[in-house]
């Protein structure tokens, strides 16, 4: 009877262990610049961010989503020497929907261990001036640090449903290695031709939102 009860626990540990990562989960490395109303706000994103990764609807579109511009991890490769993380050679190859899925479900940045399935998220929280042409930046990644920086007013406290999480989504695509043609949305459309890596994960990611 006791060998029974040691066997079935180990089965009902086993299968929790799997069960937990079943689906990617979220990390939040790094806070800076974050207050009580920043956090909060990124505590309920969070929440959305862990609802949607575990449905199966958004892995299957970015299976079936079609990538403008050369889809390459070149963001990386102008890191300079003084770089927390490694400069990374120039990456030629150009990744299919199939292996951008599997870079994100994976988590396959350079925060933690490799491949663990794991996003990982240093966040900072900052107010951006508007820029001289009018147009307001939301967000920014670093290279070197893979700090995300997010406007508090457009994003990070926006009013529509999980904004801020698809934009972190978008950003973590840069952590990742992918880049846009220009920081312009409708210059870098105009160059790609259509919707790029970070920009399409995003538009995914808020078109299920708006379901939720």
């Amino acid at each position: 009877m006791k060998r029974f009860l040691k066997t079935s626990l180990v089965l009902t540990l086993l299968v929790v262990c799997r069960n937990t990562h079943a689906f990617p989960t979220v990390k939040v490395d790094t806070l800076i610049d974050f207050n009580a109303s920043d956090s909060l706000a990124l505590k309920k994103e969070l929440e959305l961010m862990d609802v949607l990764l575990s449905n199966p609807k958004f892995w299957l579109q970015i299976k079936k989503a079609h990538f403008f511009c050369s889809a390459q991890r070149t963001y990386h490769s102008k890191r300079k020497r003084h770089s927390i993380y490694p400069k990374l050679k120039k990456d030629k190859h150009s990744y299919t929907s199939q292996e951008i899925h599997d870079l994100l479900w994976f988590g396959q940045d350079e925060i933690g261990s490799p491949n663990d399935q794991v996003i990982n998220l240093k966040l900072r929280a900052k107010d951006y001036p508007k820029n001289k042409n009018g147009s307001q930046t939301h967000g920014s990644t670093n290279s070197g640090t893979l700090i995300i920086s997010s406007d508090r007013k457009t994003r990070i406290h926006s009013k529509i449903k999980g904004k801020y999480a698809a934009h972190l989504l978008h950003e973590y695509m840069h952590v990742l290695g992918f880049k846009h043609k220009s920081n312009s949305p409708s210059i870098n459309k105009k160059k790609c031709g259509g919707i790029d890596v970070p920009l399409r994960i995003q538009k995914i990611a808020e078109e299920i939102f708006k379901h939720m």
